[in-house]
């Protein structure tokens, strides 16, 4: 193994960590906190698991992957569709928190009657399968075939990964979920001008909720772009640049140890729940300061 390869598994390793970390801590947060528990943020739990899931199985099938293994042609197949397969349950659950965050700001009186735990977990059941459907394509054919060594670009067809992964199932829900936030904002601001005192301070706090995960969604595509542009260049010349494709690979990754630290970073209550559940503690105030700030 080359030194570009040592550094590619020592960078994927450490990314893991950070992801099973990070995101077990999200999922942990909102199961403890009930102040955590709405809609977005089990969505936001869905999305949490599915990065967790990429720092568990996807990096370790793809560090195991480095070394030619496994050795068997549907072992192989089902290992290096399952990396995909991650990628798509992101994406997917961006979707369905979209929709969530559309409905909240756009028809708020129908959000809260129709849109609750229940709504929640048919969006999270959709994500994950849909996820399942798009990345196990492979696996019923549309494949390179054996070539007797285990490697991604020997056994994943680029025409799969280019117009079905990357410009049906990438690209499309990218510019659907802009056009979707960025006609949020539109309303928003509209109602704001022309709403009541009340209706304009509910208005602001979903769309701080919408922004935080606006942000979530510029990391996703930034990082996930350049790997999907370097797969089409693949497809379209034929050449391969090793040194671009890892680092863009190690990019898209990282992306899965991002967003708790976007969390914690712009959400006060993910801050505190996360700080509560790694025990660590505030100095200590005076009672009176305390029942004065709850």
């Amino acid at each position: 193994m080359d030194d570009w390869g040592k550094v590619q598994i020592a960078a994927e390793v450490l990314i893991a960590v950070l992801a099973i970390f990070g995101n077990g801590l999200v999922v942990l947060a909102i199961y403890r906190e009930r102040t955590l528990q709405t809609v977005t943020n089990y969505l936001i739990a869905s999305l949490a698991a599915a990065d967790f899931a990429v720092g568990m199985i996807g990096i370790p099938c793809v560090i195991v992957n480095n070394y030619g293994l496994p050795r068997h042609y549907y072992a192989c197949l089902l290992m290096n569709s399952t990396i995909v397969v991650c990628t798509q349950i992101s994406i997917f659950s961006l979707v369905a928190i979209a929709i969530e965050r559309f409905l909240a700001i756009k028809f708020p009186v129908i959000h809260r009657q129709k849109i609750g735990t229940k709504a929640a977990g048919l969006l999270i059941a959709c994500s994950w399968i849909f996820g399942a459907i798009v990345g196990f394509v492979p696996l019923f054919g549309w494949n390179l075939g054996w070539s007797g060594t285990c490697a991604f670009v020997l056994l994943i067809d680029m025409n799969y990964m280019v117009y079905f992964n990357f410009f049906g199932f990438y690209l499309i829900p990218l510019v659907f979920l802009f056009i979707v936030y960025g006609y949020m904002f539109h309303v928003v601001r509209l109602k704001c001008s022309k709403g009541d005192k009340k209706s304009v301070i509910t208005l602001k706090k979903e769309s701080r909720a919408a922004k935080r995960i606006f942000i979530v969604l510029l990391l996703f595509a930034s990082c996930w772009l350049p790997i999907n542009i370097l797969n089409s260049v693949t497809l379209f010349t034929g050449k391969v640049y090793i040194q671009l494709l890892i680092i863009s690979i190690l990019l898209s990754h990282a992306n899965s140890c991002m967003n708790p630290f976007v969390y914690a970073l712009i959400n006060t209550k993910f801050n505190i729940a996360f700080k509560k559940a790694l025990g660590i503690r505030k100095n200590s105030v005076s009672p009176t300061v305390v029942s004065t700030v709850s």
